[in-house]
Formats: C-alpha cells, structure tokens, sequence
C-alpha cells in the first residue's frame, strides 16, 4: 500500500507492508522503490509515522545516498569494460607463464 509523509522538507513515498511475523517497525531502502517500512498488523499507523518521525534524518540521508546510486548500471559496466578486460588478461597470461600448462597460450 502506498504512502506519502512529510519528512523535514521533503515528501516521501513508501510502501507499507504489514506482517504477522514482525516484531518491530523496519525500514529498508531499494533502488526501484525508495522505501520500504514493514510493521506489525497490529500496530497502528499512527505509530508507524510517529516512528518515522523520529527517524526522519536517517531516513533523509538514507534517501539521499540512494538517489545518488541510481545511475544506470549499463553505463558503468560500459566505462569500466576495457580496463577489466586488459586486468583478466594480464593475469591469465602471467598465470599460464609461470604455470605453463600444457595446451594454454
């Protein structure tokens, strides 16, 4: 179920599951979705947002550092190929030469 509050300056969207299994209210941050708080059925959400309240700074700064990590993993793999590339080789030939195995060039 989707959710906004307002937490410092900024409003936040989360998602709110609730689990029979939990004991405490938990927040976990995701890529795809900014955040996850999973709470106890019988906890009201009243509570729940008063806990987030409490919590609102690492929930920001949280938000913040996960915004920031949000680049396009596609991009990075590009950037970096040929250097991982050159690095795997240079280790494989150093390895077959003190090795020398048979058959491996």
């Amino acid at each position: 179920m989707q959710k906004k509050i307002v937490l410092g300056d900024s409003e936040v969207i989360y998602q709110l599951k609730r689990s029979r299994n939990a004991k405490h209210v938990r927040f976990s941050f995701f890529s795809d979705r900014d955040l996850l708080v999973t709470a106890p059925k019988r906890i009201p959400i009243f509570f729940i947002e008063g806990v987030m309240h409490q919590n609102e700074q690492s929930i920001v700064a949280s938000l913040a550092k996960h915004s920031v990590q949000k680049e396009d993993p596609r991009k990075r793999y590009l950037e970096h190929r040929e250097k991982a590339r050159t690095f795997v080789k240079e280790r494989l030939s150093f390895g077959t030469n003190i090795i020398s195995l048979p058959g491996v060039r």
